[in-house]
């Protein structure tokens, strides 16, 4: 029982709860990403139409103390097809993350797996992003500074995988902060 304190809006949810009533609803190709910034990448290959409606897993909760936020991510993603897929004509695509390392459980049927660990990262070994990426720019050459990235960013993934394999709980998010200033803390 959903009780109107802990979930007040899943408007994806709503969407398929209210398509799968419906004829028009139950003809629509729904897929179902992790979050809004994916919607906006799968969006440029594929369209959000009468056909095919593109849509975020998220939805806002009240967390323990009633603050509200928005809860999304590859569960999401994974309880929502699982939930309309014999209703709907439904898809989920979500991030590989560390199941390679972590995770021994089967992916839900219908759901498809990021080949990289996120979708920024499949976007990152394209060969056009890495010629871009280490293309002179403004006449600096970023090459020798990208492999500073990779070497600093390595260590940061090890802790990553291990936040996720021991369960520890660790946040990542507010870590990772760029910084747009030089030496001389001058922006560039």
């Amino acid at each position: 029982l959903r009780s109107a304190v802990s979930r007040i809006d899943y408007y994806t949810q709503g969407l398929l709860e209210t398509a799968k009533y419906s004829d028009a609803g139950r003809e629509i190709t729904w897929v179902i990403v992790e979050s809004d910034d994916d919607c906006e990448v799968y969006g440029k290959f594929m369209y959000d139409d009468d056909n095919v409606k593109l849509r975020d897993s998220g939805c806002k909760e009240a967390d323990k103390i009633g603050k509200y936020v928005i809860r999304k991510g590859w569960a999401r993603v994974e309880r929502l097809v699982a939930e309309y897929k014999d209703s709907l004509t439904i898809i989920g695509i979500r991030d590989k993350d560390y199941t390679a390392f972590v995770d021994t459980r089967d992916v839900t049927p219908g759901v498809f797996v990021t080949d990289c660990r996120d979708l920024e990262m499949m976007m990152i070994q394209t060969g056009v992003l890495q010629r871009i990426i280490t293309s002179p720019i403004r006449g600096r050459d970023f090459s020798d500074i990208l492999s500073s990235v990779y070497e600093h960013t390595r260590v940061l993934g090890y802790m990553r995988i291990m936040n996720e394999g021991c369960a520890l709980s660790c946040k990542f998010h507010d870590f990772l902060k760029m910084s747009l200033q030089n030496k001389n803390n001058r922006p560039d």
